[in-house]
């Protein structure tokens, strides 16, 4: 019996995945003359990645939604990643020898989509298995290019990867497209009277690769499987915000053909006119096994003369696919010097073609005759494209998009004046472009994704974004949200000479996580003091947690830290050590150090707080130089006591509800008190605001409930404001919900003659559903978008117009998927 290569790997990890951080360090390798490289990329940089370890915390319960690679000394990307899934339900990887077909379903997704964190932060697209990652990273005006260099030099080991710029490709004029005046089939337009339904419009893309793909990727069925998936992932950045639809990819099947006798197109067929009429021929013949929007061949032949890609133009939505009529096909060679950059533009290119696109006259496009390295839509094709995705032949996403909900939060928000504080972006729904408003700030306003802003006054400050995209936009507004202060009391640092390359990595306390650089290499102390602050209470017990170390070494390091609580500028004073822990760490995070805050700290300003690392030993004092470590200063910020005499705030579930509860023995020109959530403790939001009792000798009960919390951790905190404005906080209380429940039913059901209802309750959702109506044969017979508000919500289904028999509905909402199943019967009465 034939074996197929799958990988499969068995890890344990003890230090390469850093507790909660997701720190890479990834070592570069000194360049080596690789000839298929230097043929399509002018400079690049090779790296040891330790992809099986990035792939393992991906999957792992550690992973935080941030990952962070440190490439060498030249690439620093803290990258907020999650999964993308290109596998529809359906999918099935059907792997041929000869005439035998062994299905494999339920893949593991591998697809993943993100924003790389600061202000020139853009987006990344990366694809992860094993020792395979592939994708790009944007940063500024910049895209950076990742993927295996096993491609280019198969002597290279696994775990070897080339990262370079997309300006860095050279562009090749003998790389050029096949679509000639005969690839012309028919029309794809939007029939007459035909309506716009939904404004995300899925596609079904079916795949094949012949044996040599196969052989390429030495017979490993894992590996040539993610490099696809690799492929479409990139693809669909190109299509998801381009368009008045977003677009998306899954795949419904991948067929692999590991001998000649199961390849869709014989191998000695070279003409791409012929490869790809051939191709049809096997796809409307029953050659894949589900259906499917659009199909793709893959092939490591060479065509003849310059053409690397070739599909039919203008053939979306003219018939089933397969089928006789079906003509939605493109095939794609595998050049060998293809980077990730050209593949991606090529297949975005002939995608375009079945979408009706054209070449454009000039180049600097993707549709351009050439294929080169580029983003950019013409006019043109935009119009080409839009005219086809406003009819109603593909089927709605399973994610539904509509114009932005509006959201930010910022690495703290309690600042120092004079200082930059970067925001980000956490609007969903795809926006495309984004305003925001800082009043008194420097600048105003900008239109980045994720912009910084300085202060020049002490006080509290509004911050406002508007989201946008082709369906609306939204705004929030948050009130006062960053509070700007005096930078902490000046001290002594110990000296800043380069000490080795050993140090701290990143500091987490209490909802503060700060990635602080590549360790001692960067210098011997660092000071973030204004940069990084946790918010803290008097007499409340903290963990602290650093991530120490170099992983190319086995040196163990001691941490110890210090907090200069009262102001004075040192670290000397009674109690201020925050004490230690022993040499527990050379690649990873250390034992946390836990301590109690004073009672009667300074209050509303920020405070000084040292951390400091040393090979092998426990840093003495706030003053210790270390010999193989590093020396860092953060911030804490204390809230003054409420001007009121608080006995008790506390949290607790009710059901689905947080119970919130506080009492006052006395209260001092107490205007209102203003409940504030966060889901991570940090980027805190109004939820309910309160009347005080002004200045009152009672004691006085308070009560809120939260009926709509938050799936997972929900940090509460009261925020008390005076007559004068000033505001002073309580401490931070949590309680963790899970997701919420959802109902739905149809009734009655049976269904008679009259209409039937469609029944959907849920306790939070607030968001809109596409529904779809499916026959028994699985056809759609009606979709539409249906808003959802938290309690019982009913709709009216189309059910008097069926026929009789069995049909389906399908929910597609934010939490995921619901299929109810529904009889129409004509004889029953109601």
């Amino acid at each position: 019996m034939k074996k197929y290569t799958f990988t499969t790997v068995f890890l344990v990890y003890t230090f390469m995945v850093f507790g909660q951080t997701g720190i890479f360090q990834c070592p570069p390798v000194d360049d080596k003359s690789i000839p298929d490289l230097e043929k399509s990329i002018a400079r690049y940089q090779l790296y040891e990645i330790n992809g099986e370890a990035v792939s393992y915390y991906l999957k792992s319960a550690n992973y935080a939604g941030v990952i962070r690679l440190r490439l060498g000394g030249e690439y620093d990307w803290v990258i907020e990643l999650k999964e993308h899934p290109l596998f529809s339900s359906e999918y099935k990887l059907r792997v041929a020898d000869g005439d035998k077909i062994t299905v494999y379903t339920d893949r593991p997704n591998i697809a993943y989509r993100g924003w790389l964190t600061g202000p020139n932060g853009g987006e990344v697209r990366l694809t992860i298995r094993g020792n395979f990652i592939y994708g790009f990273i944007t940063q500024g005006d910049e895209v950076y290019f990742i993927e295996p260099v096993s491609k280019y030099d198969k002597t290279m080991p696994p775990g070897r990867f080339v990262v370079y710029k997309a300006s860095d490709v050279i562009e090749k004029e003998d790389l050029t497209c096949g679509v000639t005046d005969a690839q012309y089939t028919g029309t794809g337009k939007t029939p007459a009277g035909a309506s716009k339904v939904v404004a995300c419009k899925e596609v079904e893309l079916a795949s094949a690769a012949d044996h040599l793909m196969y052989q390429k990727f030495n017979n490993n069925i894992d590996a040539l499987e993610a490099y696809i998936v690799g492929v479409i992932n990139n693809v669909d950045g190109d299509y998801s915000s381009s368009f008045s639809d977003v677009v998306s990819f899954v795949l419904t099947e991948f067929f692999i053909s590991t001998t000649a006798g199961a390849d869709p197109v014989s191998t000695s067929i070279t003409d791409a006119n012929t490869v790809l009429s051939t191709f049809r021929t096997w796809g409307n013949g029953g050659g894949f096994g589900n259906d499917y929007d659009l199909a793709q061949f893959w092939t490591d032949r060479n065509f003849d003369g310059s053409t690397i890609g070739i599909a039919y133009v203008d053939v979306m939505c003219i018939a089933t696919c397969p089928g006789a009529s079906c003509w939605a096909y493109q095939a794609i060679q595998d050049y060998a010097s293809t980077n990730a950059c050209i593949m991606r533009v090529l297949v975005s290119h002939e995608t375009g073609h079945n979408f009706s696109a054209v070449h454009d006259g000039t180049g600097g496009f993707i549709m351009s005759p050439s294929v080169s390295c580029t983003s950019t839509w013409s006019s043109a094709s935009i119009t080409a494209i839009n005219s086809v995705l406003g009819g109603t032949c593909l089927e709605l996403c399973s994610t539904v998009y509509r114009a932005p909900v509006a959201n930010f939060s910022a690495r703290t928000t309690t600042v120092c004046n004079g200082v930059a504080v970067a925001l980000t972006d956490l609007s969903t729904n795809e926006p495309s472009s984004w305003s925001w408003t800082f009043t008194g700030g420097s600048p105003s306003s900008s239109s980045s994704q994720n912009p910084s802003v300085t202060y020049s006054t002490n006080g509290n400050y509004t911050v406002a974004l508007t989201a946008t995209n082709t369906l609306g936009n939204n705004t929030v507004t948050k009130t006062n949200y960053l509070q700007v202060v005096n930078a902490p009391a000046a001290t002594t640092s110990p000296d800043d000479a380069s000490s080795g390359t050993l140090g701290i990595l990143a500091v987490r306390l209490n909802g503060m996580l700060y990635f602080s650089g590549s360790a001692a290499t960067e210098g011997s102390y660092e000071d973030f003091s204004c940069a990084a602050v946790a918010q803290l209470a008097a007499s409340t017990a903290y963990s602290l947690y650093a991530t120490v170390g170099d992983c190319n070494s086995s040196s163990f390091e001691g941490v110890a830290a210090w907090a200069d609580y009262n102001g004075d500028g040192d670290f000397n004073d009674t109690g201020e050590s925050l004490g230690n822990t022993s040499p527990s760490a050379y690649c990873g995070e250390i034992s946390p150090i836990t301590f109690t805050t004073p009672a009667s700290p300074t209050t509303n300003t920020i405070l000084r707080m040292r951390v400091i690392s040393d090979k092998s030993v426990i840093p003495s004092g706030p003053l210790y130089d270390p010999v193989q470590g590093q020396s860092e200063d953060y911030g804490v910020y204390i809230s003054a006591p409420l001007p009121i005499e608080l006995t008790a705030f506390s949290a607790q579930k009710d059901g689905p509800s947080a119970r919130l509860t506080w009492a006052t023995a006395s209260e001092l020109n107490n205007d209102y008190f203003t409940l504030e959530r966060s889901a991570g403790g940090v980027g805190f939001e109004a939820v309910a605001r309160i009347p005080g009792a002004g200045t009152s000798l009672e004691e006085r009960q308070y009560e809120w409930r939260d009926e709509h919390p938050l799936p997972g951790d929900n940090y509460y905190r009261l925020r008390q404001t005076d007559y004068d404005g000033n505001t002073t906080l309580s401490k931070v209380e949590v309680l963790s919900f899970e997701d919420a429940p959802e109902a739905c039913g149809i009734y009655p059901n049976p269904a008679g003659n009259g209409t039937a209802s469609l029944y959907f309750t849920t306790a939070t959702e607030t968001t809109a559903a596409g529904v779809k109506i499916f026959d028994a044969s699985g056809h759609i017979l009606a979709a539409f978008i249906w808003d959802i508000s938290p309690g019982q919500n009913k709709i009216s289904l189309p059910s008097d117009g069926l026929p009789n028999g069995i049909y389906l509905v399908q929910i597609i909402y934010s939490r995921g998927v619901k299929t109810l199943r529904f009889v129409k019967d004509g004889e029953l009465q109601y």
